[in-house]
């Protein structure tokens, strides 16, 4: 199977790079090149592709007007922002638009790069795959759906606690996620899984990972295993309880 890949940047500098990584080190992946918006365009009509890499601040427009045109025809369109734009909460309203599978500012080390775009096209590969990555700053790991027991909020900070359990090592450890990575978290695990649910406004849980729900407390209450984790539970979700 050959991948569709289309880069849009108006830096050359920036569009060789991936160019050279990509032709270094897959042979499965046709790679098409664009300049401007309007370039990108019209490749994107001849060729469709499948997965777009593209710089926000382009010649003739804005990146995301330019996506969301493609995601007319093409809904599940994949998504990796490269940019030059600092500005971190218009990025966040970008990612959440644009629902990206990545979101970088430039610049970045290559290997993160590359762990992003081969983890777009195993979406292709393996569309049940329950992993999700996470890339921060120069680390990154992979969070498997089945190791997260659930989440919470930092309070008065936008950064969340995710509680995970590694079943290799037995194992309980707390990862933080910021924003950005917050939402291609929760985005990608929706698409591949209902496990992951919303349990009251700042808290979320792995229903496969519920030992007990509590509700003689106010608010009630949830022990997840591997661990003594609890969540507290919104009225929104005791009503699903109660449906289901």
């Amino acid at each position: 199977m050959k991948y569709r890949v289309l880069a849009v940047d108006n830096d050359p500098k920036a569009l060789l790079t991936i160019k050279y990584y990509i032709e270094m080190t897959r042979d499965d992946i046709d790679f098409f090149e664009a300049t401007s918006c309007r370039q990108a365009l019209r490749i994107y009509e001849k060729e469709a592709p499948d997965l777009i890499i593209t710089e926000l601040n382009l010649p003739d427009g804005k990146g995301q007007e330019m996506v969301l045109k493609m995601k007319e025809t093409n809904p599940s369109l994949k998504v990796i922002v490269q940019t030059t734009e600092t500005d971190r909460d218009y990025n966040i309203q970008i990612q959440r638009l644009l629902r990206c599978i990545d979101f970088f500012v430039k610049p970045f080390e290559m290997e993160i790069f590359a762990d992003a775009l081969n983890f777009a096209l195993n979406l292709f590969s393996k569309p049940r795959e329950e992993e999700i990555l996470v890339v921060q700053g120069d680390s990154h790991t992979v969070l498997r759906v089945d190791e997260v027991l659930g989440g919470e909020t930092i309070k008065g900070e936008a950064k969340l606690l995710v509680h995970v359990y590694k079943f290799k090592t037995q194992e309980l450890k707390t990862i933080q996620l910021d924003d950005i990575t917050l939402m291609k978290f929760l985005f990608i695990a929706s698409k591949f899984t209902n496990k992951i649910v919303q349990c009251q406004k700042s808290y979320f849980v792995n229903t496969d990972r519920i030992q007990k729900l509590n509700t003689k407390y106010v608010p009630a209450e949830i022990e997840v295993e591997y661990g003594d984790k609890i969540y507290p539970v919104g009225k929104k979700f005791m009503k699903n309880v109660k449906k289901g």
